[in-house]
């Protein structure tokens, strides 16, 4: 945690792009206050160890309230707790951690309903109970539960355990609910299979919104992840080049990826619907936020035909990885540093693709 001496002055010079804690290295520094600074808005808080546990509560937000009035409030603040109040339950636990993600700029409106559903609706039971009281038998019990919906399953165990950990940051719980349930992501794997997708392009071609439609053929020729492709500006795609930048992909990095001749097509195909977003919504300003699954496949299927088709077309495994926006090892990086992202590979795999498919058009 960086620190700095708290006077206006130098919280008002914070600038920051995403969340960061700071605390005083003044000689006025009250113990345990602390300033998260955001891209928006910069809060306080305090922290503080009461009867073995360490407290947090968010004092207000800087400039509206001073150094000054912060160290105030700080001093005059009590966590002594009464003696008939009741343990936290996770539903105050979610509420937190929701809060605290959504003030970090990491959470999205959509994803907070996410969240609150999914726990309405597959563990109504627990909201209510007190977070410490949740064993880890029921936990694997409700995850067994859902096997045959293996996406929600490996979901409600996900972010109770993300609720855990926050808590446990801030009132040491000293113990995981979700320590029974080890195989998140091992839980019936979804098989796909090469001759299916045939099947699949009919499905994709019956889609009558042009621009889902080619966003479907998109995540299947260059196997990105949904959120990056749907979110794609044309300030990041260069046609003439036959590249396109992502600024962030889910392994931090950033990298600019060639695009087959197929994939070019289809990037013209929707130039004309919008100046800023590749794939525009038709009912919003804004991106698409969503492609509903298909009849035979899903967004993520996607992927995994990318990367099967491109072992068959002969692409080596790193180049593979590379091109799907996965971290590849180090001494490939090094192997491949000048041609690891050719458009020769690229076209293979979309060549390949379409002979798979029986497509060979936009």
């Amino acid at each position: 945690m960086p620190k700095i001496a708290f006077n206006n002055q130098n919280l008002a010079s914070i600038n920051v792009k995403k969340a960061t804690w700071y605390s005083d290295s003044s000689k006025r520094a009250v113990r345990g206050l602390r300033l998260m600074a955001g891209a928006t808005k910069k809060t306080w808080y305090l922290n503080r160890r009461e009867g073995g546990k360490v407290r947090q509560v968010k004092l207000g937000t800087f400039p509206e309230m001073n150094v000054e009035r912060a160290r105030m409030t700080a001093n005059g603040t009590t966590f002594a707790p009464a003696a008939d109040q009741p343990e936290a339950t996770l539903q105050d636990h979610l509420d937190a951690y929701i809060e605290h993600r959504r003030e970090a700029g990491k959470l999205a409106a959509g994803t907070e309903r996410d969240y609150r559903d999914l726990f309405r609706r597959h563990a109504p039971d627990w909201l209510e109970a007190p977070l410490v009281a949740l064993t880890t038998y029921a936990v694997e019990e409700r995850f067994n539960s859902l096997r045959d919906r293996p996406g929600v399953a490996n979901k409600l165990v996900t972010v109770l355990r993300c609720v855990n950990k926050y808590a446990t940051r801030h009132d040491e719980l000293k113990r995981d609910p979700t320590s029974a349930v080890t195989a998140l992501h091992t839980l019936r794997p979804r098989r796909v299979r090469c001759e299916d997708l045939e099947i699949v392009m009919c499905d994709v071609l019956a889609v009558s919104n042009p621009v889902k439609r080619a966003a479907w053929q998109l995540l299947l020729h260059t196997g990105l992840r949904s959120t990056n492709l749907r979110t794609m500006e044309w300030n990041a795609v260069d046609l003439n080049e036959g590249t396109m930048r992502v600024d962030r992909l889910k392994n931090g990095e950033a990298r600019t990826f060639p695009l087959s001749d197929h994939s070019v097509a289809l990037f013209e195909s929707v130039r004309r619907y919008d100046d800023t977003f590749c794939l525009p919504s038709f009912k919003r300003p804004g991106p698409i936020d969503h492609l509903d699954a298909l009849p035979h496949c899903n967004q993520h299927d996607m992927r995994r035909w990318f990367t099967s088709v491109a072992a068959q077309a002969g692409i080596e495994r790193d180049v593979r990885m590379w091109l799907r926006g996965d971290v590849t090892r180090e001494a490939a990086i090094d192997h491949y540093n000048f041609n690891i992202a050719t458009r020769e590979a690229a076209n293979a795999i979309s060549l390949r693709l379409n002979d798979v498919s029986g497509f060979s058009g936009t």
